[in-house]
């Protein structure tokens, strides 16, 4: 579930939750994260509740909502794009009064933003999680680090090694199923072929819903696994800190 919020003067310190959500956020009052984008940095936040008698009169978020909008340069007239996840947590996009998507434009970190902010793992660590969690699934898979470019363009590069040794009788183009946790897309398979061999494959034509729904940054990974069926299936597991 999301909600948007055009940030005022106000809304630097403290942000109020829509009423919409009290029934969702009751029971979650207290410690909570909110991250930048889907597994970029994380900061700590409160949520905190008023009430009159057992009726909820204002829900809250606080703590370390300061130095998250300070953190990240929001500024008044700037847009954010809530994605409550569950359990505490939230997902942001942050566009500008422009209507620039700044999610992915890279603050300064300084020597004080470090020490109250979680990092991403490094290139380096995310590849050895990914590794791992393919060690521990049988089924066919790849290993899928996203970045600008694939995300701007709505695809997901399949490796060619991968593309010859399940796709060898696909055609050019197959309309297959994208699925991350409960929800799932309608995509296609595109293959292009010289001399009867594979030499690109990817996944495009509704990866951007995945993109906009998964709140996905660059740099962030994913473990994608492929079923055999019809449709055929990708089901794309997020690796994150």
């Amino acid at each position: 579930m999301k909600w948007t919020l055009r940030i005022e003067e106000e809304h630097k310190d403290i942000a109020e939750i829509p009423v919409s959500f009290y029934h969702i956020l009751s029971t979650q009052c207290g410690a909570a994260q909110i991250f930048k984008g889907c597994g970029g940095p994380a900061w700590d936040i409160v949520i905190r509740r008023t009430k009159v008698g057992n009726m909820i009169r204002g829900m809250y978020i606080e703590g370390g909502w300061k130095e998250f909008i300070l953190d990240n340069d929001i500024e008044v007239g700037d847009t954010l794009v809530m994605y409550y996840k569950g359990r505490g947590i939230f997902h942001t996009q942050i566009f500008s009064y422009h209507g620039h998507d700044k999610t992915y434009v890279d603050i300064p970190v300084t020597q004080t933003i470090v020490t109250r902010r979680r990092l991403p793992l490094n290139a380096a660590e995310l590849e050895l999680h990914l590794r791992q969690m393919q060690a521990e699934r049988p089924e066919p898979s790849f290993t899928y680090i996203f970045d600008v470019r694939c995300i701007h363009q709505g695809s997901i590069v399949v490796p060619v090694p991968f593309s010859r040794m399940h796709f060898s009788e696909a055609g050019q183009c197959t309309v297959v199923l994208l699925r991350h946790r409960s929800k799932q897309w309608c995509a296609e398979l595109q293959i292009v072929r010289e001399q009867n061999m594979i030499t690109s494959c990817k996944l495009s034509n509704g990866v951007n819903m995945f993109y906009e729904h998964a709140c996905v940054v660059a740099g962030l990974g994913a473990l994608v696994i492929y079923r055999q069926g019809y449709p055929l299936l990708f089901e794309l597991l997020l690796g994150s800190a």
